[in-house]
């Protein structure tokens, strides 16, 4: 038999090695961006929206919160006893804010969860994401939903999940930035003024559907932009919520 090559021990070594050096690299980032965003932590962001932590980890920042799910160990058996027979691992990361500054009940959720499922023909990984602000009215309102015209940083866009035809905010410019689709062509001059807060935006999606409007996030690399923007669209949701509704005292 002829000698074993010298690269069969030396490329095991590389790939630990590499392992290794990408998990510090990684731990040093993620420390210089908490320091960065400290800000962002749940505890931070619910005193400054009015609400308060009703499930969650308070330090979590929501900033980076998808970011330490990724990074995160599935360790913990998941799918009863044949899941822990057999090594099905997952990982949670949630957290929930509620509340009413404004006098309507008010919800901010994260929620990333991520299941591992070691198979005897393959490993199959599955996942659910969930970021979503939302308000409660008192009256229900006619279902619309907003995105942007054209995709934000690095190509990230929400699409319509809904059929509804698209409409006019009565402003070219408006229209210009933002698509709104709804049945009552009514509704858009409605919206503008709040709607126009929205332009700017890196992510957007907006849904309008009985008794609630909501800010949602589909896609996980959008947690920086929409966390950046919590704020902001809070106030927004709030003064569309006027707009179609009416102020909060006329419901009392």
């Amino acid at each position: 038999m002829g000698a074993v090559p010298i690269y069969v021990f030396f490329v095991p070594v590389v790939g630990v090695a590499l392992g290794l050096f990408w998990a510090v690299a990684g731990r040093r980032m993620m420390a210089r961006s908490e320091r960065q965003y400290s800000e962002y932590r749940a505890a931070d962001v619910a005193q400054r929206m009015g609400l308060r932590i009703v499930e969650g980890d308070p330090a979590l920042n929501l900033m980076m919160a998808q970011t330490q799910h990724t990074m995160a160990q599935a360790r913990r058996p998941a799918g009863g006893a044949v899941g822990r027979m057999l090594g099905d691992k997952d990982k949670a990361t949630r957290v929930r804010l509620e509340g009413a500054p404004y006098g309507r009940p008010t919800q901010l959720v994260f929620d990333s969860y991520t299941k591992h499922q070691e198979r005897i023909v393959a490993s199959v990984t599955s996942w659910s994401f969930e970021y979503r602000l939302s308000l409660q009215l008192p009256v229900e309102v006619p279902s619309f939903e907003i995105v942007l015209r054209k995709a934000g940083a690095h190509g990230v866009k929400a699409k319509a999940e809904w059929r509804l035809p698209k409409q006019s905010f009565g402003s070219p410019d408006l229209d210009a930035k933002l698509t709104l689709r709804c049945e009552d062509p009514q509704i858009g001059p409605h919206l503008a003024p709040a709607a126009s807060a929205l332009a700017e935006h890196k992510f957007l999606h907006i849904q309008g559907n009985g008794r609630i409007i909501s800010s949602i996030t589909e896609d996980p690399n959008a947690t920086m932009y929409v966390t950046m923007d919590l704020e902001a669209t809070q106030l927004v949701l709030e003064h569309m919520a006027n707009a179609l509704a009416g102020p909060v005292e006329q419901h009392r």
